[in-house]
C-alpha cells in the first residue's frame, strides 16, 4: 500500500524544526545511498548521491563519502585527489561561518539555522578534514605526512571545540563521561572490561527520551506494529542504476535527469524506508559528531610510541576507549553514518588489534566482531563488505577453510567493483599462502601486481617467492628482477621487498630454492600469520628449516663459493711465479675485469660469504625458535634464539632478526611468569636497535606487552 503524507510526516518525540518532513525524507535518502556502499554498488551511490548532493550537508558529504571510500579501497592517486576536491568542496557547502565579505543574503541564511543544526554541519567539516588528512597520508611522501599532520591536527581542534559546544546545548544526559575542563580524557567504564563497556553504553542508551524500540536501533512500523531494523528495506534502483525506483504521489516515476531542487520536492518521492519518524534532536546530533570524534580517539591511541610524546605537545590526546564507545554509539544511531561506524568498529576488531597486537591474543576481538558482524549480515547478507569481514574472524580462528569460503562468496558478490574484489583477491591469496598451497596463491598476486597501482613491487616479490616455492626457479628469477623496477612509493615495505630481491640481480644462486623458502616464511613471520597457520602446517615448516637438506644445501653453497676463491687465488700465484710475463699478463687481466664488472665484482660480492651464511643461520634460528615458541616448546625455542643473538653483531643490513628474538624471548620470559626479565628484553628490544624497515611494527608489539604488564600489575 502507498503510504501518504500524513503517516510520513510523523516525527520523534521532542524534535524541533520547521521542515520535520524535509528532514525525515533528508534521512530516508541518506541510507539509501549508505545501503549502495554497503552492497558494493559504489558507481551507483556516487550517482545516487551526486542527483541530491544539493539538497542538505548530509547529502552532500554522502557523496564526498562514496568517493573517499572508493579511494581508498583502490589507492589510485586521480581518485584520492577527487576524494580530496570533493571533501573540500563538502566543506564550503556545510560552511556556516558569516564573514564580513559575505552576502547578506547568506549571513540571512545562517542566521535562520538553528543551533542543532550548525553544529551538525560544523560536525560534517571536521570529519571531512579527517578524510582529507588519511587521502593526503596515503600518498606516502614527507610533504603529504606534514600537511596531513596539519590538517589532522585542524580536525581535532574541531572535534574538541564542537564536542564542548554539543554538551553545552543537549537537554539530555551525555553517554559517555567527559572532562570538559581538562578536555575528553575519561570514558563512562575506563579501566573495565568489555562487557561492562557494552552494558554502560546499553543503559546510557535506554536513559534517552526516546521510545524503547528506538533505543535498541528500531523503528516502530507503521504496518503490524512490529519493530524493524533502521537499514531493514533492500535498496531499489531504477533500470539505469540511477537512484531508487522512485513515484510522486500521482505514481509518476522521477527520471533520471529529472533535478531535485528543494528538500520540499522530496515529497515526490516514495521510498520504502523503515525510518518513519526522527530520533530526539541531541542523540541525532551525537551520533553526528561521535563518528569523526570516536575515529578520531581511536586512532590517536594507536601512534607510534616514539611519535606519542611529540602528539601530546602538539595538543592530540587519544583515548581509545572513549573512542570505541562513541563509535558504538553512532553504530547504532539513525544516522548514516552508523553503517560507516559499524565498518570502522569491524576493521578496529579484525585488522588493527591482530596486527599491532593490541592484545597478545590472536582471537581478540572475534566475539565483538562476531556480534557487528550478526546484526549486518541480517540485513545485508549479500554485502561483499560484511562477507569479507566474516572471513577476516574465520582467518583469525584458524578456520581458513571457512575463511576461504567466505572470501569466494564476497569476491562473487562485488561483480564489477574491482575494488573490493582487489581486496578478496590478497586475502584467498593469504589464505592458500597459509595452507602451503603455493601454486594456488600464485595467481592472486600476479594478477594484483598487474591489476592495482598500489605497491605493485610488493605483490611481484610475493609472486617470485610463490613461483620459487612451485619450483619454478626462472620464473622466479624474472619476477625477483622486476621486482626492483617497480619500486614507487619507497615506504618501507617496498624497500625491504627490493632489497631481499636484489641478491639476484646477477643471476640465481646455488641455494635459490632454500633461500626463497626462507623468504616465504619470513614473510609469514613478520606479517605476525604464523599463528593462523594449522598445527600440521607449522610441523611441516619446522620440519623443512631443520631438516639435513636444509642445511647441506646451504653448506654446499659455501663451499663451493670457498672453492671456488681458493682456486681463484692459486692460479694467479702459479701465473705470476712461472709464466713469463704473467704478473704483467695478470694485472691486465685483472684491469679488464675491473672494467668489464664480471670476475672481481663477483669476487668482492662473494668474499663476504660468511656475513651471507650468518644471516642465513640468524634467519632460520628466528623462524625456528619464533615456530617453537608458538608451539609452546620454549627450552628449544630459546636455544634457537640464543644463537640468532650470537651473531648479531655481524648482521649489518637486518637488524630486525635479532630485534624480533629479543621479543620472543621475552614472551618466553612472560610464559615464564618472569616478569621483569621479560620487562628488560622489551626495553632492549626498542632501544637496542633502529633503522630498520619493521622497527614501527615491532614497537608497537613492544608497547602493547609493556603496557598491558603494567595494567595486570605484573611490573
Amino acid at each position: 500500500a502507498t503510504s501518504t503524507m500524513a503517516e510520513a510526516k510523523v516525527t520523534a518525540p521532542g524534535s524541533t524544526g520547521t521542515n520535520e518532513f524535509g528532514d525525515l525524507r533528508e534521512a530516508q535518502l541518506a541510507h539509501e545511498g549508505m545501503k549502495l556502499i554497503l552492497c558494493s554498488k559504489l558507481t551507483d551511490a556516487e550517482r545516487f548521491f551526486s542527483k541530491y548532493r544539493k539538497l542538505s550537508p548530509r547529502l552532500h558529504a554522502g557523496y564526498s563519502f562514496s568517493l573517499f571510500i572508493k579511494a581508498v579501497m583502490n589507492f589510485e592517486d586521480d581518485d584520492l585527489e577527487t576524494a580530496y576536491n570533493t571533501l573540500e568542496s563538502t566543506e564550503k557547502f556545510c560552511n556556516v561561518e558569516a564573514g564580513i565579505f559575505s552576502s547578506s543574503e547568506k549571513k540571512e541564511k545562517v542566521s535562520k539555522l538553528a543551533p542543532h543544526e550548525k553544529l551538525l554541519r560544523r560536525s560534517i567539516i571536521a570529519d571531512c578534514l579527517l578524510l582529507e588528512a588519511v587521502t593526503v597520508f596515503l600518498r606516502q611522501s614527507v610533504a603529504s605526512y606534514v600537511k596531513g599532520g596539519y590538517i589532522i591536527r585542524k580536525a581535532w581542534k574541531q572535534y574538541e571545540s564542537i564536542v564542548r559546544d554539543m554538551e553545552k546545548l543537549c537537554s539530555t544526559p551525555s553517554p559517555l563521561k567527559l572532562d570538559l575542563s581538562n578536555q575528553l580524557v575519561s570514558a563512562r567504564s575506563l579501566g573495565g572490561s568489555r562487557e561492562e563497556e557494552l552494558e554502560s553504553h546499553a543503559s546510557s542508551t535506554n536513559d534517552r527520551d526516546v521510545p524503547p524500540d528506538v533505543s535498541n536501533g528500531l523503528i516502530p512500523s507503521t504496518g503490524n506494529g512490529k519493530g524493524s531494523p533502521i537499514e531493514d528495506q533492500p535498496t531499489t534502483l531504477n533500470s539505469n542504476g540511477e537512484g531508487p525506483c522512485s513515484e510522486s504521489k500521482d505514481g509518476n516515476k522521477l527520471g533520471k535527469d529529472q533535478s531535485v531542487e528543494s528538500l520540499d520536492s522530496l515529497s515526490q518521492i516514495s521510498l520504502n524506508s523503515p525510518i518513519q519518524y526522527l530520533d530526539h534532536p541531541d542523540n541525532q546530533l551525537r551520533a553526528s559528531v561521535y563518528f569523526g570524534f570516536g575515529m578520531m580517539n581511536v586512532s590517536l591511541s594507536l601512534i607510534p610510541p616514539k611519535l606519542l610524546k611529540l602528539a601530546n605537545l602538539l595538543g592530540f590526546r587519544g583515548n581509545r576507549s572513549l573512542g570505541l564507545q562513541a563509535l558504538e554509539f553512532c553504530s547504532q544511531s539513525q544516522d548514516m553514518k552508523a553503517p560507516l561506524a559499524r565498518l570502522f568498529l569491524l576493521w578496529y576488531h579484525t585488522i588493527i588489534r591482530h596486527f599491532f597486537a593490541l592484545d597478545g591474543n590472536q582471537n581478540a576481538g572475534c566475539s565483538e566482531a562476531l556480534r557487528l558482524l550478526e546484526d549486518s549480515l541480517k540485513y545485508y547478507p549479500t554485502s561483499a563488505i560484511f562477507l569479507y569481514f566474516r572471513g577476516k574472524v574465520h582467518y583469525l580462528e584458524g578456520q581458513l577453510e571457512e575463511a576461504l569460503a567466505a572470501y569466494d562468496h564476497a569476491a562473487s558478490s562485488c561483480k564489477g567493483q574491482q575494488e573490493v574484489e582487489h581486496i578478496c583477491l590478497y586475502e584467498k591469496g593469504w589464505v592458500h599462502f597459509l595452507r602451503l598451497e603455493w601454486q594456488q596463491a600464485f595467481p592472486c598476486y600476479t594478477r594484483l601486481k598487474d591489476e592495482t597501482r598500489w605497491s605493485a613491487c610488493y605483490y611481484c616479490y610475493l609472486a617470485a617467492i610463490l613461483a620459487g616455492m612451485s619450483g619454478d626457479l626462472d620464473e622466479s628469477l624474472k619476477l625477483f628482477l622486476q621486482c626492483c623496477k617497480l619500486v614507487k612509493r619507497k615506504n618501507n615495505l617496498e624497500k625491504f621487498c627490493s632489497r631481499r630481491a636484489s641478491i639476484y640481480k646477477k643471476g640465481k644462486t646455488g641455494c635459490m630454492s632454500t633461500e626463497v623458502f626462507l623468504q616465504a616464511v619470513e614473510v609469514i613471520y613478520l606479517w605476525r600469520a604464523l599463528p593462523c597457520c594449522s598445527t600440521e602446517n607449522k610441523e611441516e615448516i619446522l620440519t623443512m628449516l631443520q631438516s639435513d637438506h636444509f642445511n647441506v644445501v646451504f653448506n654446499k653453497c659455501y663451499d663451493c663459493i670457498y672453492m671456488y676463491l681458493v682456486g681463484v687465488s692459486t692460479c694467479t700465484w702459479w701465473v705470476c711465479l712461472h709464466v713469463p710475463g704473467g704478473c704483467v699478463y695478470m694485472y691486465l687481466v685483472g684491469v679488464s675485469r675491473l672494467v668489464g664488472g664480471h670476475l672481481l665484482l663477483d669476487v668482492s660480492v662473494d668474499l663476504n660469504m660468511s656475513g651471507c651464511k650468518t644471516f642465513h643461520t640468524c634467519l632460520k634460528a628466528l623462524l625456528c625458535g619464533s615456530i617453537l615458541v608458538d608451539c609452546a616448546q620454549y627450552e628449544e625455542a630459546e636455544r634457537c634464539l640464543r644463537e640468532v643473538l650470537n651473531f648479531e653483531s655481524e648482521l649489518k643490513n637486518d637488524k630486525h632478526i635479532p630485534a624480533f628474538a629479543l621479543y620472543e624471548m621475552a614472551v618466553i620470559r612472560i610464559k615464564q611468569e618472569q616478569y621483569s626479565k621479560a620487562s628488560r628484553l622489551l626495553h632492549q628490544a626498542k632501544e637496542a636497535y633502529g633503522g630498520y624497515e619493521f622497527e614501527a611494527r615491532l614497537n608497537f608489539k613492544v608497547h602493547s606487552t609493556l603496557t598491558a604488564l603494567e595494567e595486570d600489575g605484573k611490573i
